[in-house]
């Protein structure tokens, strides 16, 4: 998402007031707006807000503020079910709204979004209260995916909308299950559970195809969160990433349905291979999903080696390629750099530690890849 040109900024607030009338209540004609979620985006580029709401109005009434003031005012005469808040914000910050937010309107969701990934400011951003935080770049598919989940587990939320992820992946690894998250959500949407009360909370969801569950969860949790899961989504797969591939096999775990128990260490295409076969994907779905070869070592070996403070020179020299060559691949494969990877990977994380433990880590705050 680039920054507009100065050049494009009253075109782009005259497309912005023709999208603010086409999604307000007194001109919407027969759409039943009263039982839309009400989605504020704010942010001071009008391209950006633009570019929002184009992804967002057909499903959600959209309102717009260019500054923390101006998005604080139209709170008090608008509800308002989710707020896309951007962290760098002339004069207020987004993490000043955020602090106000706080205390005005406490059960209203928040997402951060935020070009500047970094492992503090997710930290600040959740004790406020964030419910996320998404970074730029972002693909489409990423920002309706967190919006409509973020809507769809609010308490006493207007949203219709079920869940759009498939995939739940629980474990209780943070590199594993940090590291799969980032990578597959690029792919297709990806949800993850770290503890067994949060895993057993997510079978909630109807949405579930797939379910990969890692054997960092005991023996004990494992048989309970897999009865839970043939009791409420009995034609779901799970797929096991184990140690020690011959526990699964025992009476207990066999009459549970495990769709295949793939033995570490993995490789990431590998596992996208099982991923394709329980998602039901056609050739050329799973062909997609599958990353190039040096990607995938690169995100193997990042998996391995999260805790560490790795440059991206050593990550390169590790799996034979130079910098440049990793750097290039990762933006065409991942759509980001190898910086921003890491960092999603580290804020996943972060974000895990403070809802379940409410620790911060300094290691995942150490220098990028």
């Amino acid at each position: 998402m680039g920054r507009s040109s100065a050049g494009g900024r009253g075109r782009s607030r005259s497309r912005a007031a023709r999208s603010a009338r086409r999604s307000d209540p007194a001109t919407s004609g027969t759409r039943q707006r009263s039982q839309c979620c009400v989605i504020l985006v704010v942010d001071d580029e009008p391209a950006i807000r633009e570019l929002l709401r184009r992804i967002l109005e057909n499903d959600y009434d959209v309102l717009d503020a260019p500054n923390g003031p101006a998005a604080l005012t139209l709170l008090r005469s608008r509800r308002v079910d989710l707020i896309l808040l951007d962290v760098l914000l002339p004069g207020m910050s987004g993490i000043e709204v955020l602090s106000r937010l706080r205390v005005t309107h406490p059960k209203t969701a928040v997402i951060l979004v935020t070009g500047a990934a970094t492992v503090p400011t997710a930290v600040t951003a959740m004790k406020l209260g964030a419910l996320d935080c998404l970074i730029k770049p972002f693909a489409n598919k990423e920002l309706l995916s967190r919006v409509r989940d973020a809507l769809a587990r609010q308490p006493g939320s207007r949203s219709m909308q079920k869940p759009l992820t498939q995939l739940l992946i629980v474990g209780i690894d943070l590199g594993v299950v940090g590291t799969l998250q980032i990578a597959i959500s690029t792919r297709f949407p990806v949800d993850s559970a770290w503890t067994l009360p949060a895993a057993l909370e997510r079978l909630k969801s109807p949405s579930y195809v797939a379910i990969l569950l890692d054997d960092s969860v005991t023996p004990v949790d494992s048989l309970v969160f897999l009865r839970a899961v043939r009791a409420r989504l009995p034609s779901c797969s799970v797929i096991v990433l184990a140690a020690r591939p011959e526990l699964w096999t025992t009476t207990e775990f066999a009459t549970l349905a495990i769709s295949a128990v793939v033995p570490k260490p993995y490789r990431l295409n590998d596992l996208m291979d099982h991923l394709a076969t329980a998602l039901t994907m056609d050739h050329e779905q799973h062909t997609a999903t599958r990353f190039n070869s040096v990607i995938g070592r690169a995100i193997d070996y990042f998996r391995d080696h999260f805790a560490e403070t790795s440059t991206l020179t050593a990550v390169a020299s590790s799996i034979g390629v130079s910098r440049g060559h990793l750097a290039s691949l990762c933006r065409t494969d991942l759509g980001m750099t190898p910086r921003q990877f890491v960092a999603r990977v580290r804020i996943e994380i972060t974000k895990h530690l403070l809802r379940n433990t409410g620790d911060f880590v300094t290691l995942l705050s150490r220098g990028d890849a």
